[in-house]
């Protein structure tokens, strides 16, 4: 029961999109600095953080009650709907983005985070790299925007990311 418990809380921050430890706002862009991080969010189930959790919490709660997911889902039909389907991963890149196009995850100025990276000697930078992340606040024509399907994933490395993946250019 602890588990559904801690999987409530987690949605309950998500369904009120708050910052806290997590980012849980939804419905902008955000922009990885690190391509193992933008392939670990490119390969999760459903393609979708707040889809995946929903499905998480209702397997939990069959794990308490068998059977419970399937009658909360007789009420949402369309979530149900997404259940059987498995994400077909990709990423997409964008080079060069200024500045003034970006906040800090939490919605913050960015420059903080720009600077703290800057400083990190390069041998060490990529672990570190792993925690900047970007809220993308201006459209982005599509000429900018290259877009890759993430083939041939092996092992789950420790961040949910898969160990080794290709990038197949999409033209």
């Amino acid at each position: 029961m602890e588990s559904v418990a801690l999987q409530i809380g987690m949605y309950e921050h998500m369904e009120k999109q708050q910052v806290n430890r997590f980012n849980w706002r939804h419905g902008s862009a955000f922009l990885a600095a690190n391509i193992r991080r933008a392939v670990s969010y490119g390969t999760k189930s459903y393609g979708s953080e707040l889809i995946r959790e929903t499905f998480t919490l209702l397997d939990l709660l069959d794990e308490e009650t068998p059977g419970r997911s399937e009658d909360l889902l007789e009420n949402y039909p369309e979530v149900a709907e997404l259940r059987p389907i498995s994400s077909y991963p990709l990423l997409i890149r964008l080079d060069r983005v200024p500045v003034s196009e970006l906040k800090d995850e939490h919605g913050g100025d960015p420059n903080g985070m720009i600077e703290w990276a800057s400083s990190i000697d390069s041998e060490i930078f990529r672990p570190f790299s792993q925690a900047l992340n970007f809220e993308l606040v201006t459209p982005v024509p599509s000429i900018r925007l290259c877009a890759f399907r993430v083939v041939n994933c092996t092992n789950e490395y420790f961040d949910g990311a898969p160990e080794e993946f290709e990038l197949d250019p999409i033209d």
